[in-house]
């Protein structure tokens, strides 16, 4: 029974610092996706320059859109409403 109690003892001592290594690594990852939300955030980007387009409510890539479409600029401040009325590849 002495080695049970040894291994328990033992497990006990370990357990607070498997519990605070576990969490270490949870707050990396939280830290981690909170950072990669913000930066799809519109209202991060457009402090580099950056504005989101959105067409019937949903978030658009430019290469997206043709000649003659309805779309929205987004940045912190501001919403544009907008007609594509050119269109070149660069």
């Amino acid at each position: 029974m002495q080695g049970f109690e040894r291994e328990q003892q033992r497990l006990r001592q370990q357990l607070p610092q498997a519990i605070n290594n576990q969490l270490s690594i949870a707050q990396t990852q939280l830290n981690h996706l909170q950072k990669a939300l913000e930066s799809n955030n519109p209202k991060f980007k457009s402090k580099t320059g950056f504005a989101q387009l959105s067409q019937n409510a949903k978030v658009i890539d430019i290469e997206s859109l043709s000649v003659g479409d309805a779309f929205e600029v987004q940045s912190d401040a501001v919403v544009i409403k907008a007609k594509v009325t050119h269109k070149e590849s660069i």
